[in-house]
């Protein structure tokens, strides 16, 4: 009567024990299946990163292309400002050749600053 008593013991707790192995399974599962979620963002993460920077490295190249334009535009504006100088030079009124060659020396100055900045 008394193994009987322990088999029955066993019994219940055999049942309660593949409950508890069903249950692990099933977080386990979920487990799995949120793991994979996860690495599946990182990668998108990863790939959208990536997209980023091509975009950044475009959008620089674009603009160091718009930056060497103003550079050679700056450049010309100082070529004709050097011509400017030399017209002046011809100017037979002393004064205006003064006020001609310090208006045209500030403009090259600014030139030159600008093109620095640049």
């Amino acid at each position: 009567l008394e193994t009987l008593r322990k088999l029955r013991s066993y019994a219940a707790h055999g049942g309660e024990l593949n409950v508890m192995r069903a249950k692990l399974a099933a977080m386990r599962e979920q487990l799995e299946a949120k793991e994979l979620e996860r690495l599946e963002a990182l990668e998108r993460e990863r790939i959208m990163m990536m997209k980023y920077k091509e975009l950044d490295i475009f959008k620089l190249d674009i603009i160091a292309r718009e930056l060497k334009g103003v550079d050679g535009e700056i450049g010309l504006l100082g070529k004709d400002v050097k011509d400017l100088q030399c017209h002046a030079a011809r100017l037979k009124n002393y004064d205006e050749q003064v006020l001609m060659k310090d208006h045209s020396m500030q403009l090259l100055d600014q030139c030159a600053q600008t093109r620095a900045h640049v």
